[in-house]
């Protein structure tokens, strides 16, 4: 049993040695050599990063840094943004607290005209007023026999009413004007050469007079041929 024990001993002994050695040397060099690949493969990333990547890091804020400065850009133009309707609300409210609330301008009054002067008169501007419109040409005598009467009435009711003189029936500016300057009406004076005021009211012939409300409602009265106090005219149309 001895010799049966010590050959099997010897036997074992070396080749188990020899066997756990050479497991040991392929599992070395195996071990190496993935250990070489795995370190190989992660220093690569390691160096891009810190070399190209790295200077892209750095354009990158650089890059940030100019979108900062087009936010910052950004935010300035929110602040002009915002400084515009800060100021349009200032405005607004400054318009809104220094006169009453806009009048709604009515159909008659809906629209503009040049004056014998020549700036143009905006109508809507008389919402809300009692107005009288007369009606003349400057070739027209009665218009002439009644401009001392209707330059009285408008001096009367300065304040309360307001007049409009509409010079029609005429392409002659220069003729209008003369007429306004011997008869000293110095309230404005449309020049309707092309005769869209007196369609608008519906006249069609001088020497008449449109009475329009506050409200917006009208009252024509022609006077042609008639003889017409205007003053009366006035006070009985709009209740005195």
């Amino acid at each position: 049993m001895d010799r049966s024990g010590a050959h099997h001993g010897q036997v074992r002994t070396p080749r188990t040695a020899l066997s756990a050695a050479l497991a040991v040397t392929v599992l070395l060099l195996a071990g190496a050599g993935c250990g070489g690949a795995a370190a190989t493969t992660e220093t690569t990333p390691a160096q891009d990063p810190s070399g190209p990547a790295g200077e892209g890091e750095h354009d990158g804020p650089a890059d940030d840094a100019g979108g900062g400065a087009g936010a910052t850009g950004d935010t300035g133009g929110g602040d002009g943004a915002g400084n515009e309707p800060g100021g349009a609300h200032h405005h607004g409210s400054g318009h809104g607290g220094g006169a009453s609330p806009a009048t709604e301008v009515p159909a008659a009054l809906d629209f503009t005209a040049p004056q014998v002067a020549g700036a143009e008169f905006d109508a809507g501007s008389l919402a809300g007023q009692d107005t009288v419109f007369w009606f003349w040409a400057p070739w027209c005598t009665e218009c002439a026999a009644a401009a001392a009467d209707v330059q009285a009435a408008a001096e009367a009711y300065a304040g309360r009413v307001q007049f409009v003189g509409v010079a029609g029936l005429s392409s002659d500016v220069d003729a209008m004007a003369d007429f306004v300057d011997t008869h000293g009406l110095d309230f404005p004076q449309l020049a309707d050469t092309d005769g869209a005021v007196y369609t608008r009211f519906g006249v069609t012939t001088q020497d008449s007079y449109v009475l329009v409300d506050d409200d917006g409602s009208t009252e024509t009265v022609v006077a042609y041929g008639a003889e017409t106090d205007v003053e009366q005219l006035v006070a009985d149309g709009f209740g005195g």
